[in-house]
């Protein structure tokens, strides 16, 4: 009975130190990736949204389902762009999360928050194709 109890302990304390975060959670608890940029909010927002998706489905770094998401609040002007692990129907995972705000007319504010220090340089990467307008994937 006692090889049970602790072979049970090996198995859950790994997972229970993989939490998964929503997106607010994520914001939180991380510290971004900040920058600014002299660019609309719109256009950052679409750079992003565009080069996340083609470099996030379809991943080879996907070990389930993957999602790229967007959000924009044009009254705001904010915008949200998610990368997201789907693992079944109801468990999935926010691992990078891209906010966007303008601070004026041709100014913009990006904070990259990632879940993992292996995401940092997907967060870096977000900042070269904003400020260099890059289309790389690779890191």
């Amino acid at each position: 009975m006692k090889t049970i109890n602790v072979l049970i302990l090996f198995v859950i304390m790994p997972l229970s130190a993989c939490v998964s975060l929503s997106p607010q959670e994520l914001r939180d608890k991380t510290n971004p990736l900040d920058f600014t940029v002299n660019q609309t909010y719109q256009d950052v927002f679409a750079k992003v949204l565009k080069q996340t998706k083609q470099c996030y489905l379809n991943s080879p770094k996907a070990l389930s389902q993957i999602t790229v998401s967007g959000d924009r609040n044009n009254r705001e002007k904010t915008g949200a762009i998610r990368v997201t692990y789907l693992y079944g129907p109801t468990e999935s995972d926010t691992v990078l999360l891209v906010d966007v705000k303008s601070l004026g007319t041709d100014k913009t504010q990006v904070r990259a928050h990632y879940s993992h220090r292996w995401w940092k340089s997907d967060a870096q990467r977000i900042r070269k194709w904003v400020e260099e307008g890059a289309e790389s994937c690779s890191a």
